[in-house]
This record gives C-alpha cells, sequence and structure tokens, in this order.
C-alpha cells in the first residue's frame, strides 16, 4: 500500500466491530513489518476526513498517530494510523464512564487540555462523544490518558458543518447543515456524559 509517497507492506488481520453502526466494517486491524505494528485502517468512501485536525490532535498526543493517507482512483481512501488496542488497555470513554464513578472530574484535566489544543489551532471535531473518546490509565500516572478518534467532521472552526443525516436522538449543539464552531465539542460531550449518568 502507497501513502504520502512512501511504500509499506500490511498484513490484515481482522476487522474492527465496534458497534451496528454499518460503518464499522471499514475499520481494520493490519500488522506492518518495518517497523513491526499494530495499525488500524480506516476506510471511508468520500474524500471528507480531518486529516489536517487529526494530525494537529496527534501532534499534541491528544489523537492516533496518523500515519498516512491513500487514494487509489476509483476505491476508498484508507487512512492508516496508531491502534489503540484494548490489549494495551485502551478503552472508550463510554464504556469507562460507565465503570467508574464520577468521571467529568477524574478526565477534566485532560479535557481541558485537549480543548485548548484545539481552540488555539482553531480546529473543532463535531463528534466529540464519549465513544469517540479512548481512555486509558497510564503506568503509575495520576490521570488517565484520553485519545480522541473518528476526525469524520472535524476540521476548521465555522467551515466545518454537521452532516445533514445524523442520529437526532444525540444532542448535538446546532441544526444539520449548521456550521461547527468553537464551544460545541464541549457541550456535546458533557451532555452525553451527563445522559451516562455522570
Amino acid at each position: 500500500m502507497d501513502f504520502d509517497d512512501q511504500a509499506i507492506s500490511l498484513t490484515f488481520k481482522s476487522r474492527l466491530v465496534l458497534s451496528k453502526d454499518p460503518q464499522s466494517k471499514h475499520l481494520l486491524v493490519a500488522t506492518s513489518y518495518d517497523p513491526p505494528q499494530q495499525l488500524l485502517v480506516k476506510l471511508i468512501a468520500d474524500d471528507h476526513y480531518g486529516t489536517d485536525a487529526h494530525r494537529a490532535v496527534a501532534e499534541a498526543d491528544y489523537a492516533p498517530t496518523l500515519l498516512g493517507v491513500s487514494k487509489v482512483e476509483g476505491t476508498l481512501t484508507a487512512y492508516i494510523m496508531e491502534y489503540l488496542s484494548p490489549a494495551d488497555g485502551w478503552h472508550t470513554l463510554h464504556d469507562y464512564a460507565k465503570q467508574h464513578q464520577d468521571v467529568k472530574s477524574r478526565i477534566k484535566n485532560q479535557v481541558d487540555k485537549l480543548l485548548e489544543v484545539m481552540s488555539e489551532k482553531g480546529i473543532v471535531h463535531g463528534d466529540l462523544r464519549p465513544n469517540n473518546i479512548m481512555i486509558r490509565h497510564g503506568r503509575g500516572e495520576a490521570e488517565p490518558q484520553l485519545k480522541v478518534v473518528d476526525f469524520d467532521w472535524a476540521g476548521v472552526s465555522g467551515k466545518v458543518k454537521y452532516p445533514l443525516r445524523r442520529n437526532e436522538e444525540i444532542p448535538w449543539p446546532a441544526g444539520p447543515g449548521k456550521p461547527i464552531i468553537g464551544g460545541h465539542d464541549e457541550t456535546l460531550l458533557m451532555a452525553c456524559l451527563s445522559q451516562i449518568g455522570q
């Protein structure tokens, strides 16, 4: 597979199914050999993915490293990134919140830092819900680590928009087709955590 003007050999190990969402069938776990590591390959039909936003958040260590993008005309675009494996202690914030009390206070410092990074760079995620945040306890660290995934709607604040079709049971901060702006991510995350019972 070629991406970012480099060639990499991948062996696909499994399809990653996170939910009943049909898009989950487009997540594949792969292994590379040079260097040897597990990777996640996300296949997307259109070219809209917040690549720049993903990379900006990853630079601050709040997203998995995006290693590259591979596009072959007439096929899905492949986004190759670090795989946050449950074997390495990573879980969704949604699952974590169901099992731990007072999650909002436990993650407050990390969320504040994440939102500060995004604000400084003028970017928004648009779908910052607990199922799109991975969490794990750092070894010997008091605060858990957070990493954001699924930058499908992400981009420059005010320039990217909410999709016209989305799950309207979710407490979105603005209507379909409306701009995603600073402040929406925190509002959505806190509302969703409150629904879990936090």
